[in-house]
C-alpha cells in the first residue's frame, strides 16, 4: 500500500510548500521593509521641503525691514525715533514667521541631523539680532544725539548698525551676504532630500 514513490512525492511536495512559504515571508518582510524605508524618505522630504520654503520666506522677511526705502509720514517728520520704532515693529510682525523656522530646524535636527543646515538656520536668528542690536543702538544715538559728540569709535560703530539696518543685499552688503548664503546652504543640502533624489 505504501509505495516509495507517493512518499517521495509528498516529501518534495510538503518541502515545495515549505519552501514557497519562507519566499513568501521574505517578500512580505521585503516590501515591509521597503515600505518602511520609502514612509523614512517621503518624512525626510517633507522635513526638508519645509524648512526651504521657510527660509525663503525669511529671506522676505529680511528684505522688507531691513529695505533702504522708508516713508515718513508728514505728521511723524518731528519724530526723531519714528524710524526705528517701524523698523522694530516690522520684526516683531515677523516673530511667528521665525517661530516657524525655529520649529522646523527642530525637526530637521530630529529626523535628518545636518549639522551645517543647522548652522545656517542659526545665522538667519543671528542675523536677525544684529538688526535689532542696529535698531536699538542707532534710536539710542538719536535720543542722546545733543549729549556728547561722538567719538570715532562710536562713529564706526553707528556706520556699522546703519549697514545692518538698511539692507542692499549686493556685494558689500555683508548682513545680507550671510543671509543669502545661509539661505543657500539650506537650499543646496536640503533640496535633493525633499525631491527625494537622495
Amino acid at each position: 500500500m505504501s509505495d516509495p514513490n507517493w512518499l517521495d512525492i509528498i516529501n518534495s511536495l510538503s518541502a515545495a510548500v515549505g519552501a514557497l512559504a519562507i519566499l513568501i515571508g521574505l517578500f512580505g518582510a521585503n516590501s515591509t521593509i521597503k515600505a518602511r524605508r520609502s514612509a523614512k524618505q517621503l518624512r525626510q522630504s517633507e522635513v526638508a521641503e519645509n524648512l526651504i520654503a521657510i527660509s525663503l520666506s525669511i529671506e522676505d522677511a529680511f528684505r522688507h525691514m531691513r529695505s533702504p526705502m522708508f516713508y515718513i509720514p508728514c505728521e511723524k517728520k518731528d519724530d526723531k525715533n519714528y524710524e526705528y520704532k517701524t523698523r522694530y515693529e516690522r520684526i516683531i510682525e515677523y516673530s511667528p514667521l521665525f517661530k516657524e523656522l525655529r520649529d522646523a530646524q527642530i525637526r530637521v535636527r530630529a529626523v535628518l541631523d545636518k549639522q551645517e543646515v543647522d548652522s545656517a538656520v542659526e545665522k538667519l536668528f543671528q542675523a536677525r539680532a544684529d538688526v535689532l542690536t542696529a535698531i536699538q543702538g542707532l534710536s539710542d544715538l538719536i535720543l542722546n544725539d545733543n549729549i556728547d559728540p561722538l567719538t570715532k569709535d562710536e562713529k564706526e560703530l553707528r556706520n556699522k548698525w546703519k549697514a545692518d539696518m538698511y539692507g542692499t543685499f549686493s556685494e558689500r552688503d555683508e548682513l545680507g551676504t550671510s543671509i543669502l548664503n545661509a539661505i543657500k546652504k539650506i537650499e543646496e543640502d536640503l533640496s535633493p532630500i525633499a525631491r527625494l533624489e537622495s
